[in-house]
């Protein structure tokens, strides 16, 4: 399978409707869950998803994998969701 940081660029949806995010191929993201926007930047080490927020400068970790590079498995510290890829 292709390494995570090229099968991550694209819009994913959470199972819940106002979740979204976007990764672009030049190493930016957005976010919307409900009404709150974020963005920032992103990098891929392994399996590990870390997010650098432009807003407050805030840093987060995930932990990812892409199955049939269509459904991704977020997992934070005190979550889990799947997102499936927009096509």
């Amino acid at each position: 399978m292709a390494a995570l940081i090229n099968l991550i660029v694209g819009d994913w949806k959470s199972s819940e409707p106002a979740t979204t995010w976007q990764f672009y191929d030049d190493g930016k993201f957005n976010m919307h869950i409900g009404d709150s926007i974020g963005s920032g930047i992103y990098s891929v080490s392994g399996n590990i998803l870390n997010l650098k927020f432009t807003n407050n400068r805030a840093s987060r970790s995930f932990r990812v994998d892409i199955i049939e590079t269509d459904l991704l498995l977020f997992e934070g510290n005190i979550f889990m969701e799947s997102l499936k890829k927009s096509n």
